[in-house]
């Protein structure tokens, strides 16, 4: 019994010690699915990111970095998203392209930011510049804000926004628009209608404001984004259709039947027998993530879309699959990331691998946060771990063109099989290299011209409050529905705003404070000069009261003297008289406006003044121009005359000295023929002597 009891006694004991270890066991062989765990319930609460994309750039751009305060150089080819704010610095013009139909162009010192972009949603603050915003799609609502209003749209649309220090002009170029004013008030924005001019205070019509050369560039931007989109490819989806002919110049289609599936593949030619993906550009980081910035026309679409295989010796692309979604998912950069040491290296990812990121891109996004432990990233198992690229964590955010990849194979080897797989790349995996350029998408450039200004403080300054800035489509549609519904009988009792006089604002430009307060100091000379003015009628009504009766009739009776105006009163007399005439036009309360015979006669004749003055404008534009070209012309014709002169100078003392040297080599030739024709005599006289001798002894 005993016994039997001692038995029982060790099979528990037993069984108590191995439990611990077996949990412990199964905890260490659970199989690593980040894919699932890490992301899995996070993926369908976030929304997937929009990012739009610089498409072209001249001379500089400049992005701020709000951790730093600073500014730094942008590129071709890089991301634009929410809280991004951009300068376009002198003479420098830029385009941003976003997924969801929507485009903006920007002149010369230009400062914007983008409030934010989603599937059906492009918000953007304009604070001051110039820039064309263009809505290409009836899915898509378009909100520009300014500090004097804002500009609502959600159907196909064109339109310029004018912003300056005092007021902002909106020009409508195709189709329509809303303006809504800090009053909430609503203001249509056509095509074939007068440009809007807005302050602090008020809205009014202007002459129709569209610069020439502008509006040039634009038309021609528009004229390359059609032909780029002629001619689809079939392999590509919808999203990512102008990026046809980039492919077509660079590479070419294969059909391949790789792990179990045939698809179409796109390789890329014209590249360097040890080409890689993810070598020719440079990595920086954008918003926490690693960013890659490439260096190559077709660099942005394989980048950033689908993912790469190696087979049979060669890299191919494939592209995202043709999706429900409206916009094509985008990541920062499709690799895997590799720590070992001093070195650090990345896996480009194939279609259907995993993508760690801080937050939600796109299918397979597996969201990574201090939260979110990762125990184990099985490098081995990658598609393409056997084309790693190692480097010096030193060299990760130094290197301006190409990354080349450590050529010990013990090293790349060591990496592979000791390394640590990382989710995403964070101080502590590169502590030791230089982060001095890790914000940066340039490395090269003058960054002496970016502006000194702290950008959030300025927009802050400058910004007024027109609702929610992160709102959905949803909600500016339904505002301008609301809008849509306050018909024109609701203010017909207000008079017509008017423009001001052309000389008041000849460009018709927004107004400068200077301007303003040069306007100002007329209004007082007027009524101080002539007694016209508001002021002046009531101070003489004042006085005209307290004085007696007598003497008021005195002063009636005594005749008036007419003074000779001197040259500088008769024009301020002469604008003010236009001022009241345009003032007249105006319907008063309970008038009836005037017919839209008169109305359109009156505008076509501003406008054709307005075209007469900015023709002798262009043309006075013109002619200094075209003086410098032929002066351009006339020097380089020069120096080209000079430079064809010095190369036949060049070739004269070229064949003289080689007709030296060619009679050089005749007169030595000379010479030693000379030579030997006197060695061959010297050395014939002895033989004959000798034969003469012998003939001599023989006839003896």
């Amino acid at each position: 019994m005993k016994r039997r009891i001692n038995l029982i006694s060790l099979a528990i004991l037993a069984i108590l010690i191995a439990l611990p270890a077996c949990t412990e066991k199964k905890t260490e062989t659970t199989p690593a699915a980040p894919a699932t765990q890490a992301g899995g319930e996070t993926q369908e609460k976030q929304e997937q990111a929009v990012v739009g994309r610089i498409t072209f750039l001249e001379k500089n751009l400049f992005r701020y970095l709000e951790d730093a305060k600073d500014w730094a150089l942008a590129a071709r080819d890089v991301p634009v998203g929410d809280g991004d704010v951009l300068y376009s610095d002198v003479q420098g013009r830029s385009e941003f392209t976003f997924p969801n139909d929507s485009k903006i162009r920007i002149n010369d010192k230009t400062k914007i930011k983008i409030d934010g972009v989603k599937e059906n949603l492009t918000s953007v603050y304009v604070n001051s510049g110039i820039a064309r915003i263009q809505n290409r799609s009836a899915d898509t609502a378009i909100k520009v804000e300014t500090p004097f209003g804002q500009v609502l749209s959600n159907q196909p649309s064109t339109f310029d926004v004018y912003v300056g220090d005092s007021s902002a002009i909106i020009t409508g170029v195709n189709g329509s628009a809303r303006f809504v004013d800090g009053k909430n008030n609503q203001y249509d924005v056509k095509s074939d209608a007068d440009s809007l001019l807005a302050d602090q205070g008020s809205v009014a019509s202007s002459r129709r404001h569209l610069d020439s050369g502008w509006d040039a560039w634009n038309r021609q931007m528009d004229g390359e984004a059609a032909k780029a989109e002629l001619n689809p490819s079939p392999y590509l989806p919808a999203q990512l259709q102008s990026e046809t002919h980039v492919l077509a110049e660079n590479g070419s289609w294969d059909q391949l039947s790789y792990g179990g599936e045939t698809a179409n593949y796109w390789t890329p030619r014209n590249v360097a027998p040890d080409w890689s993906p993810f070598t020719v550009g440079r990595w920086t980081t954008w918003y926490g993530e690693q960013l890659w910035v490439p260096a190559e026309r077709f660099g942005w679409v394989t980048h950033h879309h689908g993912g790469w295989i190696h087979h049979n010796g060669r890299w191919y692309w494939r592209p995202p699959a043709r999706g429900g979604w409206r916009v094509a998912p985008w990541y920062p950069a499709r690799v895997g990331w590799v720590n070992h040491g001093r070195y650090i290296g990345w896996v480009p990812l194939s279609a259907y691998e995993p993508y760690y990121g801080r937050r939600y891109w796109g299918p397979r996004t597996v969201i990574y946060n201090e939260r979110v432990v990762v125990r184990n990233i099985e490098v081995h198992k990658y598609v393409n771990v056997n084309r790693v690229v190692v480097v010096d964590k030193e060299r990760l955010y130094n290197v301006h063109r190409r990354y080349e990849s450590v050529r010990d194979a013990k090293v790349v080897r060591e990496v592979v099989n000791s390394g640590k797989g990382t989710p995403v790349v964070t101080r502590e995996g590169v502590q030791g290299a230089n982060l001095k350029m890790e914000h940066h998408f340039r490395s090269d450039g003058d960054l002496s011209r970016r502006p000194r200004v702290d950008a959030v403080k300025e927009f802050e300054g400058r910004r007024r409050n027109f609702g929610d800035r992160n709102e959905n489509a949803g909600a500016v549609a339904q505002r301008l529905q609301k809008a849509s519904l306050k018909t024109p009988e609701a203010r017909s009792n207000q008079p017509v705003p008017f423009a001001k006089s052309e000389q008041e604002n000849r460009r018709n430009l927004p107004e400068t404070p200077r301007e303003r307060q040069k306007q100002r100091q007329e209004e007082r000379r007027l009524e101080a000069n002539t007694g016209r003015g508001p002021r002046a009628s009531q101070d003489q009504q004042q006085v005209k009261g307290q004085q007696p009766e007598g003497q008021r009739v005195k002063q009636q009776a005594e005749p008036q003297r007419k003074e000779q105006p001197e040259p500088r009163q008769q024009r301020v007399r002469e604008a003010e008289l236009r001022r009241q005439q345009q003032q007249d036009r105006r319907p008063q309360p309970g008038q009836q406006e005037p017919g839209a015979q008169q109305q359109s006669e009156l505008r076509r004749q501003e406008q054709q003044q307005g075209k007469q003055k900015e023709a002798q404008t262009h043309q006075e534009q013109i002619e200094p121009r075209q003086q410098r070209l032929r002066e351009a012309e006339l020097r380089r014709q020069q120096q080209q005359q000079q430079q064809q002169q010095l190369e036949r100078q060049k070739q004269q003392q070229e064949g003289q000295l080689q007709r030296q040297q060619q009679g050089d080599q005749r007169r030595q030739q000379a010479q030693q023929q000379q030579v030997e024709q006197q060695k061959q005599q010297q050395g014939v006289k002895p033989q004959k002597q000798a034969k003469q001798k012998h003939q001599k002894q023989e006839q003896n």
